[in-house]
């Protein structure tokens, strides 16, 4: 596993590196950086499996420069750090795993890694559907948003809709943790939200999710505990 580390003070990187090297595997490769411009030089030959990066950066912003440089990103696992809270709505922008706020301490730190490591696990899981045509796997992380229709619930993926019998309320309880109802007729893949409104959720796709006035300090509240921990 490959950690990258990007924050400009350089007792941070360090603090965090020796912080990593205490919780993680053996078997993980972690590298520090101070300047911005070395980091984006090796990721296009180092493969980034997680990476902790500051917000607020000399001279940039580690948010904008995520979004400038995510075709050499794919698949990383983004960890923000930041000590202000301005920017925590910005953070859903880019696809992240988990926001750390300073002062930064080995046990936030673990909950961040660990959290990174069980999405990447979680990549290949599957569940099976049963469509009205066939029966199909199904990746978890491929979903986009389930939303039903009388005694029908349609999944949405990226390029197709797969339309199935059953309740909404049996895929909520199915897909437990990941996802989040915002609406009794719909429920959303926390990993695919961009950005929320007082009363919607824009997905990575673009698509727009209404909020039920009901429900709306409890998705909130969920979509900050899922890239936040307490503090």
């Amino acid at each position: 596993m490959n950690i990258f580390i990007l924050d400009d003070e350089e007792v941070i990187v360090d603090s965090l590196g020796s912080m990593l090297k205490s919780i993680g595997s053996d078997k993980d490769n972690i590298y520090g950086y101070t300047d911005y411009r070395k980091f984006l030089e090796d990721i296009k030959t180092k493969k980034c499996d997680i990476l902790f990066i500051d917000i607020r950066l000399d001279n940039t912003n580690g948010i904008e420069l995520i979004k400038e440089n995510g075709i050499y990103l794919k698949g990383t696992k983004l960890i923000y750090i930041t000590g202000y809270d301005e920017y925590i709505e910005d953070v859903f922008e880019t696809e992240l795993v988990y926001l750390i706020k300073k002062p930064l301490n080995e046990e936030k730190v673990e909950k961040a890694y660990l959290k990174a490591i069980e999405k990447i696990n979680k990549e290949n899981k599957v569940i099976v559907v049963k469509t009205l045509k066939e029966t199909r796997k199904v990746k978890i992380n491929e979903i986009y948003y389930i939303e039903s229709d009388a005694r029908l619930v349609n999944i949405h993926l990226k390029n197709e809709v797969l339309v199935s019998y059953g309740k909404l309320s049996d895929m909520e309880e199915m897909l437990k943790g990941n996802f989040l109802r915002t609406h009794k007729s719909y429920l959303v893949n926390l990993e695919r939200v961009k950005s929320y409104k007082h009363n919607q959720i824009i997905l990575d796709n673009g698509k727009v999710i209404p909020i039920s006035r009901n429900s709306i300090s409890k998705v909130k509240n969920e979509i900050f505990d899922y890239v936040k921990e307490e503090v």
